[in-house]
């Protein structure tokens, strides 16, 4: 049974990194902000400040929310589009098994997750080493457990979007516990993806049903499906930006603390640790 789970996690992995070398699936950051700000910022030294402290720190809420909504349409009408799936390059096999919709709204979701990240100021999710790639990508996946409305995924997002959360968690005692749940929830994320460890399972695996906010969508997986999963990840993003207090810091601590079964620390002592 063990084996199995390896089995599965690995072909999980494989097929998202696959989907991540679609042409135009992986966004640069600098390059997606100036073409989503464009209207904004004009000067170099606009253009400068903007990637360098990223739009929260620059823009209110009103225009931060405005893009990023607008970027959740875009991806909606690009899907219906089939961009994605037609780009696709020789040699993905394990790909090629799948229903076409089930890889384009994958691959629409992962680069629409990346955008989205990036309204909402975090750093370039790809400038990192080659022994950083699987934090990279596990960030990537808990934003994708938003988006299919994964509880933990959202309280795991607003921990990696917002210094107070960050700043209580070096009180901890665990001090890798930051890199450890986050990678614990990218696994639940890639279990309920449903990928499997053949290429026939994964085919039927992938085309299953799939709740989407309280529908069902399985086969036909296109703009009804990507537009409630855009908007969820928006949601969280925003509240981790604007408004977020260190009362809900503890309280997403805490939440994942019980996910992950960490008996190490106690959660009154948790609650005992201020900014």
């Amino acid at each position: 049974m063990k084996k199995n789970k390896q089995a599965i996690k690995s072909n999980s992995v494989f097929i998202v990194r696959q989907l991540l070398k679609i042409p135009g699936v992986k966004v640069s950051r600098e390059a997606f902000l100036l073409e989503a700000f464009t209207d904004y910022v004009s000067s170099a030294d606009q253009k400068s400040e903007l990637l360098e402290k990223g739009p929260t720190e620059i823009f209110n809420q009103e225009t931060v929310d405005k893009i990023a909504l607008k970027k959740i349409k875009a991806a909606t009408k690009s899907a219906t589009l089939m961009s994605f799936v037609t780009g696709v390059p020789g040699g993905f096999a394990i790909l090629g098994t799948l229903p076409a919709d089930t890889v384009q709204i994958y691959a629409t979701t992962l680069k629409l997750a990346q955008e989205l990240s990036y309204i909402y100021g975090s750093e370039d999710i790809w400038y990192k080493d080659s022994k950083e790639i699987t934090e990279a990508e596990d960030q990537l996946l808990v934003y994708l457990g938003v988006m299919m409305g994964v509880n933990v995924a959202a309280s795991a997002t607003r921990m990696l979007s917002n210094t107070l959360s960050k700043t209580v968690l070096e009180k901890l005692p665990n001090h890798v516990f930051q890199q450890t749940v986050v990678h614990h929830v990218a696994k639940k994320t890639l279990k309920l993806l449903g990928l499997k460890s053949s290429k026939k399972a994964l085919s039927q695996g992938l085309a299953k049903v799939i709740p989407l906010a309280g529908g069902i969508f399985s086969g036909g997986l296109t703009y009804f499906g990507i537009k409630p999963m855009g908007y969820r990840l928006q949601k969280v993003l925003s509240e981790s930006v604007y408004g977020y207090d260190e009362e809900q810091a503890l309280d997403d601590i805490e939440l994942l603390l019980l996910e992950y079964n960490e008996e190490r620390v106690d959660s009154c002592a948790i609650r005992s640790q201020k900014v």
